[in-house]
């Protein structure tokens, strides 16, 4: 929200959150992965969480 919604840099979010940057790459990172995924694909969503 804070990146795509709010237009924050990684490093505000990094103080806002109170977390390192890195983490907050990553995790944005992965977040967007998995939303791709989910948007290509939505069955695989579904089949993920049913494990």
């Amino acid at each position: 929200m804070l990146r795509e919604l709010e237009g924050c840099s990684y490093k505000e979010i990094a103080a806002i959150t109170s977390i390192p940057i890195g983490t907050v790459m990553s995790t944005l990172s992965r977040a967007r992965r998995q939303l791709q995924l989910a948007l290509a694909d939505p069955t695989r969503e579904e089949a993920t969480h049913e494990l």
